[in-house]
């Protein structure tokens, strides 16, 4: 397993990458997919510098649905994905109640497909927040899982 952005808690220029890339990965498929999105946490403190600290290191919001996205990344430890994911309530700024769905993650490829599944279902497909539930997650990641295993199985034997 590859990390993607290894040492982006280290290296602040990494880090804008790695901002980036969310930005373009996350924020251009539901842009193409014609959801209207706002960036939502804040990034920076007051004095209008960076914290650097993953939490989140991407963050949006589509106000027409109530429904926001976090995702927080951690320094890449593991040899294996690791991939947490959660359905929370919060308030937005005018104090209205908004589901999020959070996800704290080691970046690698496999993360990545997950974490593209899962925005493709909360946004674009709006799966009810009700069937977002423990099996449905754990299923997609197990199911993508398995399915990039079992690739990697037939392609070394081929």
């Amino acid at each position: 397993m590859r990390h993607l952005f290894k040492n982006f808690l280290d290296n602040h220029k990494t880090y804008v990458l790695a901002e980036n890339f969310w930005s373009v990965t996350i924020g251009g498929l539901l842009i193409d997919n014609d959801i209207s999105i706002s960036k939502w946490l804040a990034t920076k403190n007051n004095n209008n510098i960076r914290f650097f600290d993953g939490d989140p290191i991407f963050s949006l919001i589509d106000c027409k649905q109530n429904r926001a996205l976090r995702v927080i990344q951690l320094a890449p430890i593991s040899n294996s994905p690791k991939i947490k994911v959660w359905i929370e309530k919060r308030l937005n700024q005018d104090d209205d109640e908004i589901d999020v769905l959070s996800i704290s993650l080691e970046l690698s490829e496999e993360t990545k497909q997950v974490v593209i599944r899962l925005v493709e279902s909360w946004f674009i497909t709006k799966k009810a927040v009700k069937d977002f539930d423990k099996l449905y997650i754990d299923s997609m990641i197990n199911n993508l899982f398995t399915y990039q295993d079992n690739q990697a199985i037939t392609e070394i034997k081929k």
